[in-house]
C-alpha cells in the first residue's frame, strides 16, 4: 500500500459505522461490549464533544474506507496562575495493514499544529492566504474554505480559527471575519454590562410591591390633605422607599462555559455593581450544583461553602438566578455522590436532587442559559431538557433576561 494513495480528511457522522468498526477491531471488543459502555450510541459525536467542545476528529482514508483515526480535543489547564493549551486523545486506532506508515504521527501533528497556533499567527496567516488564493476551495488544511481542517473558513474541524462566511456550528471561532467578535453567535443582540444593568433594574420594582407598613412621613400628601381639610392638620405616612430585594446568583464555571466567559463576566459586573439589591450572594458550581458551592470562579477546593449551609442560612425571600448551559453527561446529573454535612451526617444525593432542593426552598427562581439546545444527538439533550423541566429557562439575551426578571417578580 502506497501512502500517496491515502487521503487525510475529517471524520464526519456519515462514517459512524466505520469509526466504531475500527474501535471494535483495535480493542478486540464485541458489539455487545461496546453497547454496554454506550459506544454504539453516537460514539463519533461523543468523541467530538467529550467536554462539550468539538474535537479535531480526523482520519486517513483509502478511497472511502477509514483506515486510521484519532480525536484530539482541546483543553486549557491553569497551573500556578498560568494557562496552558493541552489535548486529550480518544478513539485512536489504525488497521495493521496500514501500520508503520507514519499515519498516526501525521494525524497528531496536524491536530496539535492547529491547537498550538496563537490568534495573532492565525490572523497573519489569513492575510497571507487572502493574497494567495484566487478560487473557491473546500476541504484540506491550508486554504480558506469549507470543511477540512483549515483554521479559516467555516464548517471545518480546526480547534480554533477565524470563521469566514457560513453559520456558526461549533462555537470554536475566536473571530468572525468582517464582523465584531462573536456578534452573530446569537439570534439577537448579546448583552453588555449596561444592558444587563437596565434589565436587572426590573427587580427593584419588587420593592414597591412589598407589603410594608406606612411609617415614613409623607410631606407632600400631608400638605395637600391639610389644605383640603380647611387647614386642620392631617398627617399622612407612606411606605418607606427601601430596597428589599435579595438575590442569590449561582453561576456555572469552567468546561463548556469557558466559551461564554465574556458574556457571564458582563453579567457578574452588572450584578456586583448594581445598587438595586439589599443583599447579593454569588457562588459558583461546575456543570451542576452538588454538596458544595465555590466562592470563586476558579473553583478552588479550598474556597467552598456547603450547599446545605446556603439552604439553611439564606431565606426563601432570595430571588435565585442560575446561569449555565445545562449541558453535561447525563450521569453528572443523576449519579448519587456521598458527602458529609457540616454536622457530620453522611448522605448520598445526585445533582438533580440538589437542584430540586433549591427549587423547593426558593419559589422565585429562574435559569439563564447562554447557549442553545444541543442539536448533535439525544445523548447531549437529556440534561438540557431535564433541567428545563425543573426551572423556568430563559436565553441569556436582552429579551430573555427581561422575561426572566418578570418571572422573578411574580408573587
Amino acid at each position: 500500500m502506497n501512502k500517496k494513495d491515502l487521503k487525510m480528511r475529517p471524520v464526519g457522522n456519515e462514517y459512524l459505522e466505520q469509526y466504531n468498526a475500527l474501535l471494535r477491531y483495535v480493542f478486540q471488543v464485541t458489539d455487545q461490549e461496546l453497547s454496554s459502555v454506550g459506544w454504539q450510541e453516537k460514539e463519533i459525536i461523543r468523541a467530538k464533544f467529550p467536554t462539550m467542545q468539538k474535537a479535531d476528529v480526523i482520519g486517513w482514508f483509502d478511497g472511502d474506507t477509514l483506515v486510521s483515526q484519532v480525536a484530539v480535543y482541546p483543553m486549557r489547564v491553569k497551573v500556578f496562575g498560568k494557562t496552558y493549551s493541552m489535548g486529550g486523545l480518544t478513539g485512536v486506532g489504525t488497521y495493521p495493514e496500514y501500520s508503520n506508515m507514519g499515519l498516526m504521527h501525521k494525524l497528531l501533528e496536524q491536530a496539535l499544529k492547529n491547537m498550538g497556533l496563537s490568534e495573532e499567527e492565525i490572523e497573519r496567516m489569513l492575510k497571507e492566504r487572502m493574497q494567495e488564493q484566487n478560487e473557491e476551495h473546500n476541504g484540506g488544511s491550508y486554504w480558506v474554505g469549507t470543511h477540512g481542517m483549515s483554521t479559516f473558513g467555516n464548517s471545518g474541524l480546526a480547534p480554533k480559527g477565524i470563521r469566514v462566511g457560513g453559520e456558526s456550528m461549533y462555537h470554536r471561532a475566536f473571530r468572525v471575519a468582517g464582523e465584531r467578535k462573536f456578534r452573530d453567535f446569537r439570534r439577537d443582540n448579546t448583552l453588555d454590562t449596561r444592558q444587563f444593568q437596565v434589565a436587572l433594574r426590573r427587580l427593584r420594582q419588587f420593592s414597591g410591591l412589598v407589603d410594608l407598613p406606612a411609617t415614613e412621613f409623607d410631606v407632600d400628601n400631608t400638605i395637600k390633605d391639610t389644605a383640603n381639610n380647611a387647614g386642620s392638620l392631617k398627617v399622612r405616612y407612606k411606605k418607606p422607599r427601601q430596597n428589599t430585594v435579595k438575590v442569590l446568583l449561582l453561576m456555572d464555571s469552567g468546561g463548556s462555559m469557558d466559551y461564554y466567559s465574556q458574556l457571564c463576566s458582563s453579567l457578574f459586573q452588572a450584578v456586583s455593581k448594581s445598587g438595586h439589591f439589599k443583599d447579593l450572594k454569588v457562588y459558583y458550581f461546575h456543570n451542576c450544583v452538588y454538596s458544595r458551592l465555590y466562592t470563586e470562579p476558579t473553583l478552588r477546593p479550598s474556597n467552598t461553602v456547603p450547599t446545605d449551609w446556603v439552604l439553611s442560612n439564606l431565606s426563601s425571600e432570595y430571588k435565585v438566578i442560575l446561569v449555565g448551559d445545562a449541558q453535561m453527561a447525563p450521569h453528572e446529573l443523576v449519579t448519587q455522590f456521598r458527602y458529609r454535612t457540616p454536622d457530620g451526617e453522611e448522605h448520598k444525593r445526585c445533582g438533580l436532587e440538589w437542584l430540586q432542593m433549591l427549587k423547593g426552598k426558593y419559589p422565585h427562581i429562574v435559569w439563564l442559559n447562554p447557549g442553545d439546545r444541543p442539536t448533535w444527538g439525544e445523548y447531549w439533550t437529556r440534561t438540557y431538557d431535564t433541567i428545563g423541566r425543573e426551572f423556568p429557562m430563559f436565553p441569556l439575551t436582552v429579551e430573555g433576561l427581561e422575561e426572566a426578571m418578570k418571572k422573578l417578580l411574580v408573587r
